[in-house]
């Protein structure tokens, strides 16, 4: 109304995951502990031990307790105290061999009523968090078999040890700061949408309800794919990167295929041969047959004739026919094979170097920033920059994975047209960050450089792209 021009608003892309602290995820812990305990009317630790029980499916809990508890309890472990109906005395038996009576203020019983001195106690729960995760299932140490003979797993007591024995009488900090660790590890990988960084630095948990493939960036700057926890690898989906991953390792099936596209095999004793000069006659050093490399005929029935050395007559006159042996065909197939195969490797690789040499100088223009004392909001742009470099640069990467599994086609040119730009931009980029000093980045107009080489991460471009993929 007044004659000037607005600006457009700036659209952002809403973050779809959380990213949560150790100390937020024990709380939920709790909360779900207290949530229980209250649906089902039991005690906090009851209701601690059914859901580690039920690997914290609160569901499938609620479900079965409601169609008969005794039942759950038999199949968790659980006794009611009530049902004992014994009156506890001054002194108890402790049930460890070779212990005497004790003062029952000195020993402790679970629900189950056998009674163990403190100290057999703590020994006994230092043991079972020392032997490893398995300690949030630990049961009573005693045996509810009086039969004389070798007793079995069926022989001892089923009662869950809740957290708060564990809580009451493990005294090394360590140990309890292990057991709350195993506590919470077996919390967040039995709820859905919930899963650890990988970072094994960092100790915060991701939260991503809608699940499957996603690129993760958590606070401790790594970033990661959602569903395969390896770092991220957009717009390549897990089963190629898995695929991808094991056929540029050094195994089996790699040997295999460049023996393929490498070698014969000899016509008599079929151990394979490798031609590594320009003569036709190959020796096999293993049964000493002699033969030719191209018509795989002995060598006896050559000469000059035939075309000597390094021509084979009869192989050529099979050529005008069509006539071409299968192992021949599987061998130019294989090397076709072989040759886009090397060739994609090395393009991932180059990318690879690449995304390492952007990081390096997103290390040397910190420590340049923090050596010149230069605010963050003044070289925000340039760090933002270099950060895109390096997304850009990963993205390129696995986008040479995509492209190596794509079947010839109209999708495969799009996405190769897709990816040239990419390429283009991300060179842009990259040349004006390395070849410009950091006074004329400053002295630019930040706004411009911003705008003209943000790089967008490229998920829902190439998903979209690839739906219906033929690989």
């Amino acid at each position: 109304e007044n004659g000037e021009l607005m600006s457009a608003p700036t659209m952002t892309r809403s973050s779809s995951f959380k990213i949560h602290d150790s100390s937020e995820v024990q709380r939920n812990l709790d909360g779900v502990i207290l949530k229980v305990s209250e649906l089902l009317y039991v005690s906090a630790d009851m209701a601690g031990c059914l859901l580690r029980h039920y690997r914290w499916d609160d569901t499938k809990l609620k479900h079965e307790w409601f169609e008969d508890q005794m039942k759950v309890k038999a199949k968790v472990g659980l006794i009611d105290a009530k049902a004992q109906g014994t009156s506890t005395p001054n002194e108890v038996q402790c049930l460890s061999w070779g212990h005497g009576k004790v003062p029952i203020r000195k020993a402790h019983a679970l629900s189950c009523g056998h009674f163990f001195c403190k100290s057999c106690w703590r020994k006994f729960l230092e043991s079972e968090v020392e032997n490893g995760r398995t300690c949030i299932f630990a049961r009573c140490p005693a045996l509810r078999c009086n039969k004389q003979h070798v007793h079995k797993f069926g022989c001892t007591c089923t009662e869950l040890v809740p957290s708060s024995t564990f809580k009451k009488y493990l005294k090394k900090a360590h140990l309890m700061k292990k057991y709350n660790d195993w506590n919470l590890q077996s919390f967040v990988e039995g709820q859905e949408g919930l899963k650890w960084c990988p970072n094994p630095k960092c100790t915060r948990v991701v939260e991503y309800k809608q699940g499957g493939e996603r690129t993760i960036e958590c606070q401790c700057s790594h970033s990661f794919c959602f569903s395969c926890l390896r770092p991220e690898h957009e717009p390549a989906p897990c089963d190629l990167v898995t695929k991808w991953l094991e056929s540029t390792a050094v195994s089996d099936d790699a040997t295999e295929l460049w023996l393929k596209a490498r070698t014969k095999t000899c016509p008599k004793c079929q151990v394979r041969i490798e031609k590594n000069r320009a003569c036709n006659h190959m020796h096999c050093t293993k049964c000493n047959h002699h033969f030719c490399w191209l018509c795989k005929g002995p060598w006896s029935k050559h000469g000059t004739s035939t075309g000597g050395f390094y021509v084979c007559k009869k192989y050529q006159e099979d050529l005008k026919k069509g006539d071409r042996s299968n192992e021949e065909k599987d061998m130019i197939t294989t090397q076709q094979m072989l040759q886009k195969y090397q060739y994609y490797v090395g393009r991932f690789n180059d990318a690879k170097n690449g995304v390492m040499l952007t990081r390096k100088l997103e290390r040397k223009l910190d420590q340049q920033f923090t050596k010149q004392n230069r605010s963050v909001e003044h070289t925000k742009f340039i760090t933002d920059a270099t950060t895109s470099l390096a997304h850009a640069r990963t993205c390129m990467q696995w986008c040479y994975v995509l492209d190596f599994y794509l079947v010839a086609g109209k999708e495969k040119k799009l996405f190769e047209f897709q990816q040239e730009l990419l390429i283009d931009h991300t060179e842009q980029l990259q040349e004006l960050v390395e070849t410009n000093t950091v006074e004329t980045l400053l002295a630019s107009k930040k706004r411009n450089f911003k705008q003209n080489y943000h790089f967008e991460q490229p998920s829902e471009a190439y998903d979209s792209n690839c739906k219906g993929r033929k690989f």
